[in-house]
C-alpha cells in the first residue's frame, strides 16, 4: 500500500463545522496509521499541524453551495510518515473555472459579431427588386433614384434612405354623375393602376404617403372624367347599335389626360385605365327606354324593308330565268316541229312516187300494232292486211 503524501502546514485554529447540509466532501481514504499514546503524546499546541494528504481517490463531487477542497488531517509532528517541507503543495484547477472561461470567450465572440452587424447596418443598405428608393443628405434629396442591390451610405443623421413600393397599385374612382355632350346625365366609375417612377418627386409631393397620393389621384380622375365624358354624346355610352359604342376611344382619352399630369406633378405613372361601371339616373330612365324602343322599332322596319326588297329581287330573278327557259324551250320545240314537218313532207313525196310501197308500209304498221302484245286473233286471212299472212302459213306448213 503506497504511503500518503503529507506536507506540514502552519499551525492554525481548527475550522468550525459547517451547518450546510448540501455540502459534499470527496471520499478520501483515511491514513493507515494511528499514532500510539505511548509513542507520541504531544501537547495540543504541537499537534495542531494540518497536513495535505495526496492519495488516489475518485473525482470529487460538487454541489451548488460548496466547492471541493483538499482533505486535511491533524497528526503528530513527530510522526515518522511526515514528508519534508521542501515539496510544494499540488495545484488543482476546478472544471467550474474552465466552464466560466469558455463562456466568457463565447460572449466576447457574440458581442464582436453584433458590433460588426451594427456597423454594417449603419453604413450599408439594400434595395429590393420590388422597391424604388433615394438617399437624402441632411434632409435634401439626392439626384436620381437608387437601383436595386447593396449600396453604401453615411450613418444617420447625415444620410437617410427612403424606400417605396415599386409595384403597380390599383385604384377605383368614385361612382359619380357626369354630363354628355348632348346634356344627358350619366353615372361613370373609372379604375386605374399606378406605380411610383420618381421617388424624389413623390416624396416631396405626399411625404411618402400612399393615402395622400390616392386622394389626389381621385381628384385628377374626376376632372378627366368630366372633361372626356362631356365630349361624347349619350349614344357613345348606351346604344343598341354596337358600332356606335366608343368605350375604347373614351378610355384612351382619359388615360392620355391623366398620365402626363400625374407623372409631371406627382412622380407616378398610370399603367392602365378603364371604365368599370355605367349607370343611368332615374330621371332619364323612361326616356332612354322609349328611345331604345323606338330604335328597336326602326330596326324592325328597316329589316322588314330590306327583306321585302330582297324578296322582290329574288322573284324578279326567278321570273327572268323562267322566261329564258321557256323561250329556249319554245325555240327548241319550233325547231323540232319544223324538222318533223320537213321529214314528213319528204316522206310524203317518196310515197307519192311509189303508192304500192306506201300501202305495204301502212299494212305492215297496222299488223305490228295488232300483234305487238302477243295477242291471239282469229281473223280472215282474206281481209287486208292479214292477207299477207296467208303466204306465211303456207310456207310454214310446207316447211314442216
Amino acid at each position: 500500500m503506497p504511503l500518503p503524501t503529507v506536507s506540514a502546514a502552519p499551525t492554525r485554529p481548527p475550522r468550525p463545522p459547517s451547518n450546510s447540509a448540501t455540502r459534499s466532501r470527496p471520499s478520501t481514504p483515511r491514513p493507515s496509521f494511528i499514532p500510539s499514546d505511548s509513542t507520541c503524546r504531544p501537547s495540543p499546541a504541537r499537534c495542531r499541524v494540518r497536513a495535505s494528504i495526496s492519495s488516489p481517490s475518485p473525482t470529487p463531487t460538487r454541489s451548488s453551495n460548496s466547492t471541493s477542497k483538499p482533505r486535511f488531517a491533524t497528526i503528530c509532528s513527530t510522526s515518522p510518515f511526515r514528508r519534508p517541507r521542501s515539496n510544494p503543495p499540488a495545484i488543482t484547477i476546478s472544471t467550474h473555472t474552465l466552464d466560466t472561461m469558455k463562456g466568457n470567450k463565447l460572449a466576447v465572440t457574440i458581442g464582436m459579431l453584433l458590433l460588426v452587424l451594427f456597423v454594417l447596418l449603419l453604413f450599408f443598405f439594400q434595395v429590393r427588386q420590388s422597391e424604388v428608393a433615394f438617399v437624402s443628405t441632411f434632409g435634401n434629396p439626392t439626384a436620381g433614384s437608387v437601383s436595386p442591390g447593396l449600396h453604401f451610405k453615411l450613418p444617420w443623421p447625415i444620410q437617410k434612405v427612403h424606400k417605396f413600393d415599386a409595384r403597380v397599385q390599383s385604384f377605383e374612382g368614385k361612382f359619380e354623375e357626369a354630363l354628355t355632350s348632348d346634356g344627358k346625365p350619366l353615372m361613370v366609375q373609372v379604375y386605374l393602376g399606378w406605380k411610383i417612377v420618381n421617388p424624389q418627386l413623390f416624396y416631396s409631393s405626399f411625404g411618402g404617403s400612399t393615402n395622400d397620393a390616392t386622394r389626389n389621384l381621385d381628384g385628377l380622375v374626376g376632372s378627366a372624367k368630366n372633361a372626356v365624358v362631356g365630349k361624347h354624346p349619350f349614344n357613345h355610352y348606351v346604344s343598341t347599335d354596337p358600332a356606335q359604342l366608343k368605350f375604347d376611344d373614351i378610355e384612351k382619352e382619359m388615360l392620355a389626360y391623366i398620365k402626363s399630369e400625374a407623372q409631371a406633378k406627382y412622380g407616378v405613372n398610370i399603367e392602365f385605365l378603364g371604365i368599370k361601371r355605367l349607370g343611368i339616373p332615374e330621371t332619364i330612365t323612361q326616356s332612354v327606354f322609349a328611345r331604345m324602343k323606338a330604335e328597336r322599332e326602326r330596326l324592325v322596319q328597316q329589316y322588314q324593308a330590306e327583306g321585302q326588297a330582297r324578296a322582290i329581287e329574288i322573284t324578279a330573278e326567278a321570273n327572268r330565268k323562267r322566261d329564258e327557259i321557256l323561250a329556249k324551250a319554245d325555240a327548241e320545240a319550233t325547231r323540232v316541229r319544223g324538222q318533223a314537218e320537213a321529214d314528213s313532207q319528204e316522206a310524203y313525196r317518196i310515197l307519192e312516187r311509189n303508192p304500192e310501197l306506201a300501202t305495204f308500209l301502212m299494212r305492215i304498221k297496222a299488223l305490228e300494232d295488232s300483234l305487238k302484245d302477243r295477242a291471239t286473233l282469229i281473223v280472215d286471212t282474206r281481209t287486208p292486211p292479214f292477207d299477207y299472212l296467208r303466204g306465211v302459213n303456207t310456207t310454214t306448213k310446207t316447211n314442216k
